[in-house]
């Protein structure tokens, strides 16, 4: 055994002793001696679809899904923003890894370690292994789309609906992980942190061959004889349109009206206008016939005035009075074409005697 005493005295012991308290109070001193910690960490799913990673299922009997492809490859991608307290020179303290459980990692992780903290985004390929320690199955995914699409389609089997294939895209679908190290820059630790979050996925059911070949062929119809096919019957049958009176005499002013009536086939919108016979016209009307009738059209008529000497129309020849007004309206079938028009004239004499008459030229 040694002795204590001695051991202090020896003036060999004494400076080393002082040498490792000097090298831990340094140590201690300087701060990136300590710990290297997270500052921050967080990640999330990118929004929509665009970015996320595609899940491919096949059938091996053409019946329903039952395969998900272990060879293709797909891209993981999520949002991270991620610091250390301590970076060391050239963000050297910083090391991250992408996994996701049942999935097998066929690249590295990027971005590169030191360019965590100043990447927004982190990624890695991955092909399926087992799927164990996701909550999504992908084959019974695409079987219950099968269905859904089998339920909204009557007319369909699924072997028409598996023979063309689908995509379903799927919220939440995909559990993913990314483990942050900070690792120590001087005589401290590194520390760990991880984070998971659910990515969104697109689950792509192939097509089958083997169901399109399963497609029920459809029964051959009878052949049935030719029946020579009966043009459906116009809409208007017919348009009656007449002045009420269409000739009068005495005091102006005095108003016409027009009466006018159209008689239908069938079911139907008829469009109509009335136009005076300078052109003018009035807005577009519609009658509804719910079945073959006859209906009124729309109220219309005009006031005549007495008109000043002078003032009458160029054609004085037809005219037995300075103080006669004539004119006309027509009924015009706008909708369904082609076009068809009744016309219907007036003539008045403002200063004609009772006992005088008074004839209508058209």
């Amino acid at each position: 055994m040694y002795d204590n005493k001695l051991l202090i005295k020896n003036p060999f012991n004494k400076a080393t002793l002082f040498l490792a308290l000097s090298i831990l109070l340094i140590a201690m001193s300087i701060p990136h001696a300590q710990a290297n910690k997270t500052k921050k960490f967080s990640i999330s799913s990118p929004d929509g679809f665009k970015k996320s990673p595609e899940i491919e299922v096949y059938s091996v009997n053409g019946e329903k899904y039952t395969d998900i492809d272990k060879t293709d490859q797909s891209k993981f991608l999520i949002k991270l923003n991620a610091e250390c307290k301590y970076e060391g020179k050239g963000n050297k303290a910083y090391r991250g890894e992408l996994k996701v459980p049942g999935y097998v990692p066929t690249s590295e992780s990027k971005p590169a370690n030191f360019l965590i903290p100043t990447s927004k985004e982190a990624y890695r390929i991955f092909r399926y292994e087992n799927g164990k320690g996701q909550p999504l199955n992908p084959v019974n995914v695409c079987n219950s789309e099968l269905q859904k699409r089998l339920s909204q389609n009557s007319d369909k089997t699924k072997y028409h609906i598996m023979a063309k294939g689908f995509s379903v895209k799927y919220p939440a679908a995909l559990k993913v992980e990314y483990v942050l190290q900070c690792k120590a820059t001087g005589l401290g630790k590194s520390t760990f942190d991880r984070k998971s979050t659910m990515v969104n996925a697109r689950i792509k059911c192939h097509k089958s061959d083997l169901a399109k070949a399963k497609i029920p062929k459809p029964e051959p119809k009878p052949k049935r004889q030719k029946v020579a096919l009966k043009r459906a019957k116009p809409l208007v049958k017919n348009i009656s349109f007449k002045a009420n009176p269409p000739v009068q005499y005495g005091k102006c002013p005095t108003h016409v009206d027009f009466v006018g009536h159209i008689k239908s086939n069938r079911r139907g919108t008829v469009k109509y206008r009335y136009v005076k016979h300078d052109g003018t016209q009035s807005p577009l009307f519609e009658l509804e016939f719910n079945k073959a009738e006859t209906l009124k059209t729309r109220k219309w008529g005009v006031t005549a005035s007495k008109p000043k000497v002078g003032t009458q129309l160029k054609a004085a020849s037809t005219q037995t009075s300075p103080f006669e007004v004539q004119g006309s309206y027509s009924l015009i079938i706008e909708s369904p074409v082609p076009k068809r028009i009744k016309k219907a004239s007036y003539k008045i004499d403002c200063d004609a005697k009772p006992n005088r008459k008074v004839s209508l030229k058209n």
